[in-house]
Protein backbone atom coordinates (compact mmCIF):
# COMPACT_ATOMS: atom_id res chain seq x y z
CA UNK A 1 0.00 0.00 0.00
CA UNK A 2 1.43 3.02 -1.17
CA UNK A 3 1.74 5.90 1.14
CA UNK A 4 0.92 9.53 -0.07
CA UNK A 5 3.21 11.95 1.04
CA UNK A 6 3.33 16.16 0.16
CA UNK A 7 5.85 16.78 -2.23
CA UNK A 8 9.19 18.31 -1.18
CA UNK A 9 9.68 22.17 -1.30
CA UNK A 10 13.01 22.45 -2.40
CA UNK A 11 14.40 25.74 -1.36
CA UNK A 12 16.47 27.94 -4.06
CA UNK A 13 20.14 27.86 -2.85
CA UNK A 14 21.96 30.60 -2.98
CA UNK A 15 25.50 29.84 -4.72
CA UNK A 16 28.82 32.08 -4.69
CA UNK A 17 30.68 31.42 -7.43
CA UNK A 18 33.55 28.43 -7.39
CA UNK A 19 36.38 30.64 -6.94
CA UNK A 20 34.99 32.78 -3.69
CA UNK A 21 33.93 29.36 -1.88
CA UNK A 22 37.72 28.54 -2.66
CA UNK A 23 38.80 31.81 -1.65
CA UNK A 24 37.07 31.11 1.71
CA UNK A 25 37.98 28.06 2.52
CA UNK A 26 41.51 29.25 2.20
CA UNK A 27 40.88 32.54 4.25
CA UNK A 28 39.31 30.45 7.33
CA UNK A 29 41.81 27.41 7.00
CA UNK A 30 45.43 28.95 6.02
CA UNK A 31 48.51 26.93 6.21
CA UNK A 32 50.01 29.79 9.24
CA UNK A 33 46.96 29.29 11.69
CA UNK A 34 47.70 24.98 10.95
CA UNK A 35 51.29 25.12 12.28
CA UNK A 36 51.17 27.96 14.77
CA UNK A 37 51.53 26.82 18.63
CA UNK A 38 49.02 28.13 20.31
CA UNK A 39 51.16 30.27 22.28
CA UNK A 40 52.12 31.81 18.65
CA UNK A 41 48.40 31.90 18.02
CA UNK A 42 48.04 34.11 21.52
CA UNK A 43 50.44 36.54 20.75
CA UNK A 44 49.82 37.29 17.69
CA UNK A 45 45.87 37.57 18.78
CA UNK A 46 47.05 39.79 21.62
CA UNK A 47 49.09 42.05 18.97
CA UNK A 48 46.01 42.37 16.75
CA UNK A 49 43.99 42.95 19.53
CA UNK A 50 45.93 45.26 20.54
CA UNK A 51 46.04 47.62 17.32
CA UNK A 52 42.44 47.36 16.86
CA UNK A 53 41.60 48.90 20.25
CA UNK A 54 44.69 51.62 19.53
CA UNK A 55 42.35 52.75 16.36
CA UNK A 56 38.89 52.41 18.16
CA UNK A 57 39.99 54.50 20.72
CA UNK A 58 41.45 57.01 18.66
CA UNK A 59 38.46 57.11 16.95
CA UNK A 60 36.72 57.17 19.50
CA UNK A 61 38.03 60.67 20.44
CA UNK A 62 37.67 62.30 17.70
CA UNK A 63 34.11 61.11 17.78
CA UNK A 64 34.13 59.10 14.56
CA UNK A 65 31.68 56.22 15.92
CA UNK A 66 30.77 53.36 12.85
CA UNK A 67 28.04 51.76 13.73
Amino acid sequence: MAVKTKPNKKREKVSRPREARENTKKNTASKENKTASSKTRTEKYLELFNKYLAEAEELYKKGDLPQ
